[in-house]
C-alpha cells in the first residue's frame, strides 16, 4: 500500500509527536471526560424530559438518540430550540430518506461532546422546556 498524498516531513512530524505523547494516558483522559459528559446528559434527560420521551444510553460515540412524543416534529422543535434557547441538535429527518413519508420525524440526536457537565445539564433542561 502506498500513499501519494502525505509529505514525508508531515509523516515524520506526526511520528515524532506520537513517540513523545503518552497515548494511553491521553486516551484515559478522553474516556473519563466524555464519560462524565455522557452521564451528565443522561441524568439530565431522565430528570427533565416530559412523558412520551425515551432515550438511548450509548456505549460508544458522543450522541444520545431521543424519541420525542408521538406526533412531534423534530425539525420544528429544532427551529424552536434555536430561536428560544440557542440549542442545536440533529432532527431525525436528517437520517431518513426524503422520499419515505413514513420515516419517523419525532426524534433528535443530541451530542454531549462539546459542553462540560454543568452546561449540559442546563442545555438539557432548556431543551426539555421547549418540548
Amino acid at each position: 500500500m502506498g500513499d501519494l498524498e502525505c509529505s514525508r516531513l508531515s509523516v515524520l512530524a506526526v511520528a515524532r509527536l506520537l513517540e513523545d505523547l503518552d497515548f494511553d494516558r491521553h486516551l484515559d483522559l478522553l474516556r473519563r471526560t466524555y464519560r462524565r459528559r455522557r452521564n451528565a446528559m443522561l441524568e439530565a434527560l431522565a430528570e427533565h424530559l416530559p412523558a412520551g420521551c425515551v432515550f438511548t444510553e450509548p456505549g460508544g460515540g458522543m450522541f444520545v438518540w431521543v424519541e420525542l412524543p408521538a406526533g412531534m416534529d423534530g425539525e420544528r422543535l429544532l427551529e424552536r430550540t434555536l430561536a428560544e434557547r440557542k440549542i442545536a441538535f440533529v432532527p431525525a429527518a436528517a437520517f431518513a430518506d426524503p422520499a419515505d413519508r413514513a420515516a419517523p420525524r419525532n426524534a433528535a440526536r443530541l451530542s454531549f461532546s462539546r459542553l462540560e457537565p454543568e452546561a449540559l445539564r442546563e442545555a438539557v433542561a432548556d431543551f426539555a422546556t421547549c418540548i
